[in-house]
Formats: C-alpha cells, structure tokens, sequence
C-alpha cells in the first residue's frame, strides 16, 4: 500500500507503489512530473531519479518491481517536481518517504 500522510509518503515494502496525481490547475500535454528519493537532504546520490508525462490531466508516479525493491526500509526524502513543456519548474512537492514492513 501507497498513502500519503501531509507532505509524506508511506509505503509497505513488497507492494505496488503508486501515486495518482491530479486536479492541479493548469496541467497542459508535453508536462512532466519528476520523483527524486534520495537517503537524505544531504545525500549526493538519488535512490530513484524518474519522469512521469502527463496522459488525461493525470500523472501516475509509479514504480517498477525493481525500482521499488531498491528502497530498503527506513526513512527517505523525496522531492516532486512539477516540469512544464518549456521546461519551467511550477510547484516542488517534498516529504519524507518511509518504507515500512505492514502498517
């Protein structure tokens, strides 16, 4: 299971992650949405760097099997990045990502 808490993001390790973005005033074709999830603010690497495009007014921020088992349990922070087409940044989106063993 995905849910989301505030600005956090809770998932149970072994689920399918996915999150369904939507009702956001102005979301045009040619727009992108990018996840970043990295071990912490100061962490240097990104566990999960990846763009969504926009299909019906919707994004769906989702990831593969493989990409998912990559978070181990614990603590993350994200970030969600709003693109459009020209590729000015909108709205930045940011949490913390926890990966947990059930709820």
């Amino acid at each position: 299971m995905t849910r989301i808490i505030g600005t956090n993001i809770q998932y149970t390790a072994g689920d399918t992650f996915r999150i369904t973005v939507s009702g956001v005033k102005g979301f045009a074709t040619g727009d992108k949405l990018r996840l970043e999830v990295k071990a912490s603010e100061e962490a240097v690497e990104k566990v999960i760097n990846k763009q969504y495009e926009l299909t019906d007014d919707v994004f769906i921020v989702s990831l593969s099997n493989d990409e998912a088992s990559a978070l181990a349990l614990g603590d993350y922070v994200y970030r969600l990045t709003y693109l459009k087409a020209d590729g000015t940044v909108i709205t930045t989106v940011s949490g913390r990502l926890i990966v947990q063993w059930g709820y």
